[in-house]
């Protein structure tokens, strides 16, 4: 029988808003801020990367469209794309990569990553298996809203 650890991301909140602003910046050259807003009921791109090991979950990235072309056309150095396409699948998914990857440190050890996945559709589009979600954080830039969010398996499925 494998036992899930259980933890804790409240107190990691700042470290988390930090950290995403850090990518946002160094990466793509965009200010970010904490943002106030809910997940919108719209269509949004969202990148996943899965953890599994001593503890299972997920980070995800989620924005609207015109944000995702954005960020693609800031990341990739081209012009924004007119829909959503493998320049888009690509540029969210190293995004959240990183995002994920900033936040393996503070997950247990032996915690490993998988590939990102990326859809297009309304929030519930990409549904993680698991409980509610540990942390969710909204952003604000010039390119639009995005939100980070992590969740996690309080108990082992098998």
């Amino acid at each position: 029988m494998n036992t899930m650890i259980d933890i804790q991301l409240e107190p990691y909140r700042t470290d988390v808003y930090q950290f995403t602003e850090s990518v946002f910046i160094s990466m793509l050259g965009v200010d970010v801020q904490q943002g106030d807003t809910d997940l919108p009921p719209i269509e949004l791109i969202s990148g996943a990367i899965y953890y599994a090991g001593p503890w299972k979950g997920a980070a995800l990235l989620q924005c609207d469209p015109q944000a995702a072309y954005e960020f693609t056309s800031r990341l990739m150095n081209v012009p924004p794309p007119a829909s959503f396409d493998d320049d888009v699948r690509d540029a969210i998914g190293e995004i959240t990569n990183i995002i994920a990857g900033n936040l393996k440190p503070l997950l247990p050890h032996g915690v490993v990553l998988s590939m990102p996945s990326v859809v297009q559709g309304p929030p519930s589009a990409l549904r993680i298996c698991g409980d509610a979600p540990l942390l969710r954080l909204p952003f604000t830039s010039a390119a639009g809203p995005f939100w980070v969010t992590i969740v996690g398996l309080s108990e082992d499925p098998s």
